[in-house]
Parts: C-alpha cells; sequence; structure tokens
C-alpha cells in the first residue's frame, strides 16, 4: 500500500512537470531578444519586454459566454500530446460538446511486443470509460498498465485543458 502511494504521488509530480512543462521557453527565439545589462556606471536602460498577445482560447470561452443561449453548443476535437513512455508513445484525443467529455480515442499506444498489445486491449477501454464517467483525467491505474496509464493520463490531461475542460 505505502509503494502505492509513493508511485501515485510520484505519478502526479511527474505529470504535473510535463503539463507545465514550456517547450517555448528552451527554443533559440526565446533568447533572440535578449539584452545584456551591464552594471555600474554604463549601465543600459533595457525596456520591457512586449506584453503576450491574448491566447484565443480566452477568447473563445469569452466568445462562449456571450452567445445567446438557443445557439447549440460546439463540438471540440482536441489531440493530446504523443507522451513518450518505457514501453512505447500513448496519446489519446477528446471530443467535447457543450462543456462535457463525450469521446476519448486512444491514438497510440506501445505495441512492441504481443504483451503490450494484450495489455493495452485490455487498459484502453477501462480508461476511457473512468475518464467519460468522470469527465476528468482522475483515472485509477489498472495492476499491470501502469505504464500506460501514466502516459494516457498526461495526454488527456492536456488535451482536456485544451478544450477548455481544465482551468
Amino acid at each position: 500500500m505505502r509503494r502505492a502511494l509513493v508511485i501515485v504521488a510520484a505519478t502526479a509530480a511527474s505529470a504535473a512537470a510535463v503539463i507545465h512543462f514550456n517547450a517555448d521557453a528552451l527554443s533559440p527565439r526565446a533568447t533572440e531578444n535578449t539584452v545584456p545589462v551591464e552594471t555600474g556606471a554604463s549601465a543600459a536602460q533595457v525596456p520591457s519586454p512586449p506584453a503576450p498577445a491574448p491566447q484565443p482560447r480566452a477568447r473563445e470561452r469569452d466568445l462562449a459566454k456571450t452567445r445567446p443561449a438557443s445557439t447549440p453548443p460546439a463540438s471540440v476535437d482536441v489531440l493530446g500530446p504523443v507522451v513518450s513512455t518505457r514501453w512505447g508513445p500513448v496519446q489519446v484525443r477528446v471530443v467535447v460538446q457543450g462543456g462535457v467529455l463525450v469521446d476519448v480515442v486512444t491514438v497510440r499506444v506501445p505495441d512492441g511486443d504481443r504483451k503490450s498489445v494484450q495489455i493495452n486491449e485490455r487498459a484502453t477501454p477501462v480508461y476511457r470509460a473512468q475518464a467519460l464517467e468522470r469527465q476528468s483525467a482522475g483515472i485509477d491505474i489498472l495492476s499491470g498498465a501502469t505504464i500506460t496509464w501514466e502516459g494516457y493520463t498526461v495526454s488527456l490531461q492536456i488535451a482536456l485543458a485544451e478544450a477548455g475542460l481544465v482551468a
């Protein structure tokens, strides 16, 4: 039991790190506008960077709030990221209608050997059913499919966030 708690805590921490990882911070563009700053008498005034443009998702949410009630809710289809795991990549796609998760499609799971295929044929339908029932990525680990669960929940969490279901 204690080991399971440690594994769940470590997995949650890893998932949070992946979710909050900002790939743009590592790109060459992030350092293009950096200005060296000198200290002392020759210190230069460095202008502050321009404010970032508003994110389109926020604008879409604002527009959704102003829609008349008679407008049918839009369907959103979001492909989660490919999450690399020890046994191979995992990726899901979510379909959201009117703020409700209506489908989770497994796009990629480890399939490099017969055992992985058998595990994922058993696990992914259960993970899908739990995600739909709970309307979140808070799904239970199945014994024997922990690695798939790790990738599945991360891809699902990010896809749900992109679809506007997670703050």
